[in-house]
Parts: structure tokens; sequence; C-alpha cells
């Protein structure tokens, strides 16, 4: 089987840029990766030669597929736009429709959908013989998955010089073709820095069809995924390896594998938990702070993050460890924009977004670490996103920032350069809430403090406090650009950004923050609020008390 992608057009061999200087952190900068790999379809992203009511019929259709799964099974809930499922191609003969059979539910009692999904006439009539011979005309073909489109961001941060000089990665990964062939293709310097063990595991396919969304931008993605596969057997022989990183990046969580207390006070994970394992990570990252482990790293849209914190209050009040009000029960938490139409503070929305936040660190409680870290990232979709920040003094921040307004998406876009891959009239929403996630994982590797105090230079105040608030600060912002990069891109990672462009637009946001953090210095208020005016973005910061 030929597999015909993107990267046909060329080697991925970088030159390694080497501008910037990323001190590792004291923790650590040996980086683990548990993964198993999706082969990513995306039919229609490019619309050339496609009559725009052939897309709108597409769109429609599928609407009307995921309202069906919606109403009338328990396959998909009301706001989620994925279902997993094994899939199966229904006809080898292509006439004005795809028709795909999904096997839903049980294993070895399936609930068989079948989905027609219709063509534009450019590729009506045609004979195929595998679902990857019908789906690979249609679109792109990328490798996928939520950790391994960070561990891309990861090896593409090493090519820009984004990674302390000293950091590895231990990557435990299916053998999923189009992954491993882009890996080989990497320059030697860095492939070399990524220690490779390939795990028995079937990789998994998703098909990705836009659909009529009543979301903001009226149109979302609908995924169709096979489900995913345990990686806990395989892992059960390479923990020791794993337990000496810094962190380790999964998508279902290891703690079955944490055999004693000390253990769990040293191994950290970082969540990117898929639908299926959300539910499973919940509930063990409450179990495990039972036990005084290390706080887990989580990110997740703000939909996602009141089903992961509702799933752990549930199990909370059963197991009367702590008792709580019925009223935190039952009331539904919010991570809404702070900021309403106008742009002004609206401070109902505060209290309600810090309710959340002091609801999750009840039950999941951070323990005093030696530097400041960010143990959760929420989006709040097309409105900005949220991180949480912990200081070693044991203050909680929480620090939002929301997308550019008007013409800042463009000076923000501009950073980069020419470039066919990036165009704000795109909009995927594939992989920036990974590379959101991404640069969480790299603020794990680097010296916060020291990278705010060398690009001082003596400018700003040398208080630790204030290399406190400009950290947070430059987090958010290098998340906005990472998120808003991903969206305006066909791509699921970093690689539209030049590795020769990248170390420049960090230090860019280094400054920015190092201004607005110095603009905010010393006011009493207890939310500053602020805005970085090139690409007018506002921002948001307080103590959650």
């Amino acid at each position: 089987m030929i597999l015909r992608t993107r990267n046909d057009r060329g080697s991925i061999a970088f030159p390694v840029s080497g501008s910037l200087n990323i001190p590792g952190s004291e923790r650590g900068t040996r980086l683990g990766a548990v993964q198993v790999n999706v082969v990513d379809y995306k039919p229609f992203i490019s619309q050339e030669g496609i009559d725009p009511s052939e897309m709108q019929a597409i769109r429609d259709d599928m609407r009307k597929l995921i309202d069906n799964l919606r109403t009338y099974t328990n396959f998909m809930t009301p706001g989620d736009d994925k279902v997993a499922a094994n899939i199966q191609l229904a006809n080898n003969q292509i006439g004005t429709h795809l028709a795909l059979l999904l096997e839903l539910g049980k294993l070895d009692d399936p609930f068989i959908k079948r989905v027609n999904i219709p063509l534009p006439r450019k590729f009506h009539g045609r004979m195929v013989s595998t679902l990857h011979d019908a789906l690979v005309d249609l679109g792109q073909v990328d490798p996928g998955g939520n950790i391994p489109n960070m561990t891309r961001n990861m090896v593409h941060a090493m090519q820009s010089g984004l990674f302390p000089d000293d950091g590895e990665i231990d990557l435990f990964t299916t053998p999923e073709p189009i992954y491993l062939d882009w890996l080989d293709h990497v320059d030697s310097s860095v492939r070399d820095r990524v220690k490779l063990t390939r795990l028995q595991i079937p990789h998994r396919v998703g098909i990705h069809v836009p659909y009529t969304s009543d979301k903001p931008g009226g149109v979302g993605t609908f995924g169709m995924v096979t489900p995913m596969h345990s990686t806990i057997a395989n892992l059960a022989t390479n923990f020791d390896t794993l337990r000496a990183c810094n962190h380790v990046l999964v998508s279902e969580s290891l703690s079955t594998l944490v055999q004693s207390d000390e253990q769990r006070r040293q191994f950290r994970e970082f969540q990117n938990p898929s639908s299926a394992f959300r539910e499973q990570c919940a509930l063990e990252n409450y179990n495990q702070m039972l036990n005084r482990g290390r706080m887990p790293i989580i990110s997740m849209n703000d939909e996602e993050m009141v089903k992961y914190l509702l799933s752990i209050e549930r199990r909370r009040a059963l197991s009367n460890t702590s008792p709580s009000s019925s009223d935190e029960v039952i009331q539904t938490p919010s991570f809404s924009s702070p900021f309403d139409g106008n742009r002004a503070i609206n401070d109902s929305t505060i209290d309600l977004v810090n309710n959340g936040f002091s609801r999750y660190l009840s039950s999941i409680t951070p323990h005093p670490e030696d530097s400041l870290y960010f143990p959760a990232s929420v989006s709040s979709g097309p409105f900005g996103g949220y991180h949480l920040a912990c200081t070693p003094d044991g203050n909680r921040y929480v620090v939002f920032s929301s997308t550019p307004n008007g013409t800042g998406t463009e000076r923000m876009l501009s950073l980069v350069g020419d470039n066919e891959d990036i165009d704000i009239k795109k909009k995927h929403t594939m992989g920036a809430g990974d590379s959101v996630a991404s640069v969480l994982s790299l603020t794990q590797l680097w010296n916060l403090d020291r990278l705010m105090k060398e690009h001082s230079q003596n400018r700003y105040p040398l208080d630790p406090k204030f290399s406190e608030v400009a950290s947070m600060i430059f987090v958010s912002l290098l998340s906005r650009f990472a998120g808003e990069i991903l969206y305006h891109s066909d791509r699921c990672d970093w690689s539209s950004v030049p590795t020769d462009r990248f170390p420049q637009i960090v230090k860019t946001i280094i400054e920015k923050s190092l201004k607005l953090a110095s603009d905010t210095w010393n006011k009493t208020e207890q939310t500053q609020v602020f805005r970085e005016p090139d690409w007018d973005i506002d921002l948001a910061l307080w103590q959650l008390r």
C-alpha cells in the first residue's frame, strides 16, 4: 500500500536553529511520551474545484448525522462532535456518495450505522479496493492523535532550538508508517535525541469531515475515529525509563504502574486524554491524589473540563473522603471568557471560574514545588483560554488571554512570513488544543525564571514575584500564538512555523510579556486587566483565593 501524504513534496530535514538559549528546568529535561498513532484523513480540506453548494450539502448532511447520533443513541452526547467506531468501506464502487459502515458499541455485538457522505462532482465515479484508496484522493492524509500531535510539536521545538540543549525524548509509539516516515526524515542531529521504543499495538484511523455547527464560525469538524487501545501492558517493563523523565505525555493514566509512595511522589503525567480515557483519567487522578501523588498536568477545552471535574466530584461524593455541600456537586462549573462583548471584565464570570478551579484544586490538590508550574489549561474555544499557575510559596493564580481582535490576527500571523500552510481564511480547529498543551509541556522543561531574567537585561525589576508575573503572561501569550497558528493552518502541528523564525517569535513574546508585567507591577487591584496592543489581545490575571 502506498501512503500518499503532503510530505511527498520533499524532505523535512530542517536546519537546527540555535539563536535562543533555553535554560533547562532543574527538574530535568527528559520528556517521556506514550502514543497510539492515528492516520488522519481530512476530506475536502482543499475546496479547489468544489462548488460552495456542494460543500454546504456535505456540512448539512453531517450535521443531520450528528443530531441523529446524539438523539437516538448513547454513542454521542450533546456538545460532542466525535464518535468512536470501527470504520469499514461499504461499497467499492463510488458514485455520488462515499458509503461507510460505522461499528459502534460492543465489539462482539456492534451497532452498525451506515453513513453516506455526499461527494462533490469531481470525485464521482471511482472504483477502489480499500478504505485508504477511497479516502486518500479526497483530501489530506496526516499523522494524527493528541499525543502524536504533541510529540511532533516537541520535535519541531528541538529543530527550532527551543528545547534545552541536553533535552531528549523517550518515545513509546505504535509502528504506524506515516508518523515513522516523518520521524525518519527529521535531521539526524535531532532524530538521535528521540529514543524510540515500538509498541505492538495497532494504530487507529480517523476521518474528519466538516459539518454545520452552532458554534461561532458556523463550521465544525465531525470526527469518526477507531477506538483507543490501552498501552499499560506494553509499558510495564519500561516504566523505570518513564519514571526518570521530567513528565510523561499520555492519553490514558499510567497510575496502575506506580508501585510505591516514593514513585508516586516523583512521577508526573501530562494527560491529554482521548474521549475514551477522559473519565478514567479523572477518577485515577483523584485516587492518586488521595495517596499524595504529584499533581497531574491537564489540558482541555471548557466542555471537557466541566465533565472531567464533575466526574471527580461524583467519585468524591461517593467515597465520602471529604465532605462537600450538595450545591457544590450539583452546580455546573463554567470556564467562559471573563470579558464581555464590550471587552470589559465580567465579575460574575470570574466568580464562576474561581468556583470551578477551586473545586478542582480541593480534590486534586497541589503540593509545594521549587518553581512556578502550570498544572492546568482550559480553552474557551474561539474566545481564548485559561492557565492555572502555582507558585513555590503556595499561591495560585489564574491568567486568561483572549484570541486576537480586529487586525491583531493578521499581525500575529505575519510573524511566520510567507507561508502556504497558514492563511487567515483557513479555520481548522484540529490540533489547536494539542498545540496549547505542547506549550504547557515545554514550560515544564524550561527554567522560566532564568529565561525571563536573562531577557530583562536589568530593564525590569529583579524581584522573583515580577518574574513569576512575566512568566504567567508569557505562557498565556505563547499559547495564544500556538493555538491561533494551528487554527489558521491545514496542519495539526507546528511544522508550518519556520525553524529559523520560531526563536525570534518566542523572543518577541518574551518582550511583550515583560512589558505587560511592568505595566501591572505593584498595582493593588485584585484583578489585573491589560491589553497587548500589537495583537489586540485582552488579558486578565488574578490570585485564586
